[in-house]
């Protein structure tokens, strides 16, 4: 994946979404795998759905494509609680993986906790580990936002 530039000219419909995102989770696995012997047991399909069918009040990601728009909605007890529709892919692409990863890596650090250590330190140098395996700029967005969290507290 780093080597590949992240190009939003190659996803152009709602299909080329969810084929680049299966593509970017099981890469993210194939390391993980390859690294500790470990993997993500969610199934890929469990973080996002991109069937308007599904009932998503579970606060499962809903990814939709209108308007020549890539539209991210999050419902919660039938109401949409939160909505971000952009024409950039990536930028969609980029708040599903930042979850996924945070939830990676809080496993991470819940097997790995060192005792008198800010356990932040853990998950976010790993969140920004994972996040870096699909791309570096990821990376750097992320780690300006978590070393801002880290001053304030």
């Amino acid at each position: 994946m780093k080597d590949k530039k992240l190009n939003k000219e190659d996803i152009k419909s709602l299909e080329d979404f969810r084929r680049k995102y299966n593509e970017i989770y099981y890469h993210i696995n194939d390391i993980l795998i390859k690294k500790t012997g470990n993997f993500d047991s969610a199934a890929v399909d469990t973080w996002v759905s991109f069937d308007d069918t599904r009932l998503t009040d579970d606060c499962i990601p809903l990814i939709k494509f209108e308007n020549s728009k890539f539209i991210y909605s999050l419902s919660e007890r039938g109401k949409e609680i939160e909505r971000i529709e952009s024409h950039d892919p990536y930028k969609i692409m980029f708040i599903i993986f930042e979850n996924i990863t945070s939830e990676m890596a809080s496993d991470f650090e819940l097997k790995n906790r060192l005792e008198k250590q800010d356990h932040r330190r853990i998950l976010f140098s790993k969140q920004l580990e994972l996040l870096a395996m699909v791309d570096k700029k990821w990376s750097e967005k992320q780690k300006k936002h978590l070393d801002k969290i880290l001053e304030e507290y």
